[in-house]
């Protein structure tokens, strides 16, 4: 999908300089402005796996880090980037009530109002 919207040029038409102006930089060509983007991720991986660099797979860095191409194709189309957030240990030690709140808390702190209702597993109402 991303793809398609690169090619149909409804996210960016250009990488954004000009021969005309040198001073607009490279990635400043995107038409996602005033759109925000963030990374909401579930990861059987335990919190303590990143920003660690005695940890072997992710050798210290963060989700972020992980995730940078990604969030990089988004900005470049000129998407403000919000702090992701993450559930860790999602398969070994569940704590879907806990992680709920913790989303909450982090949309109230970036200023969104977003009404989440946690449902028990193939309930597809959410309540």
């Amino acid at each position: 999908m991303f793809t398609a919207g690169l090619v149909q040029q409804s996210l960016l038409t250009d990488d954004g300089r000009t021969r005309d102006d040198p001073s607009k930089q490279y990635g400043s060509g995107g038409k996602m402005q005033g759109k925000k983007y963030m990374l909401s991720l579930t990861w059987n991986a335990p919190a303590a796996s990143f920003g660690d660099p005695r940890q072997s797979l992710f050798g210290g860095q963060s989700v972020d880090d992980v995730f940078v191409g990604n969030t990089a194709n988004y900005k470049f189309c000129g998407a403000e980037i919000l702090p992701s957030f993450s559930c860790h240990d999602v398969v070994k030690q569940p704590d879907v009530e806990g992680d709920v709140a913790r989303l909450r808390r982090h949309l109230a702190v970036l200023g969104l109002d977003y009404h989440l209702r946690c449902g028990s597993a193939g309930d597809s109402t959410g309540s």
